[in-house]
């Protein structure tokens, strides 16, 4: 066939352009957050990135992270301790999170903020690690979190956090991790796990599969 000039133009951005990009680190914006379950109970945080810069400027990907303090058969589940690590990386006031309404407040008052992210490949996983906020890089593009300096929240209403009480989304899903947490409360159900007992990757009885959560950053394998 002959060389096609928009083709070739477009390639880049439109293969794969709901994974995450080729691994390095990239500045970001969080566009968007959600929080849904499964339809097996499951519950999990989603998190969007979008490219600012670079080759990959407006790619667009999203992260799944785990809520739940155990796997489908009732062994603990370390991926919740990586969602946490992950979430106070974004800048989300974990230690002050009691309910999935509080949570999904925090991930509101964060969607906007701008990072720098590595993306990195462990095997069949693909992983995305905020490193740090940015500051510079937002020519033309609207301040974040209200003009309010990174971490704090900007005014809100008294019952600003109120009224968020849906979170169940009908959306299916596969996977759980397969290292157990580093400690998580129970606000989503559960009690928590003992720090410190991680169960080696190479352990697992069987191959991952599309869906599944990576053991090491508590993310879904891309779609």
């Amino acid at each position: 066939m002959p060389f096609d000039p928009t083709a070739w133009g477009n390639a880049e951005s439109e293969f794969n352009r709901d994974e995450p990009p080729a691994p390095g680190d990239y500045e970001v914006r969080l566009t968007d957050t959600d929080i849904f379950s499964a339809q097996d109970g499951r519950q999990f945080a989603k998190v969007t990135y979008t490219v600012l810069t670079g080759y990959a400027r407006d790619h667009v990907w999203g992260v799944i992270h785990t809520l739940d303090a155990t796997k489908p058969d009732g062994e603990p589940n370390g991926g919740l301790a990586i969602t946490k690590r992950t979430l106070r990386d974004l800048g989300v006031r974990v230690d002050e999170v009691r309910s999935v309404v509080e949570l999904r407040a925090e991930l509101e008052r964060v969607k906007g903020g701008l990072y720098l992210v590595e993306v990195s490949r462990n095997g069949q996983y693909v992983n995305t690690r905020p490193k740090r906020p940015l500051a510079g890089v937002q020519d033309q593009m609207p301040v974040a979190n209200g003009g309010q300096p990174y971490g704090q929240s900007p005014a809100q209403p008294q019952n600003a956090i109120l009224g968020a009480d849906h979170v169940t989304r009908d959306v299916e899903r596969v996977g759980g991790s397969d290292v157990t947490p580093a400690g998580a409360g129970a606000e989503f159900g559960r009690e928590a796990a003992t720090p410190g007992d991680e169960v080696p990757w190479g352990e697992q009885k069987a191959p991952p599969k599309r869906g599944e959560i990576d053991p090491e950053t508590g993310e879904a394998i891309p779609f």
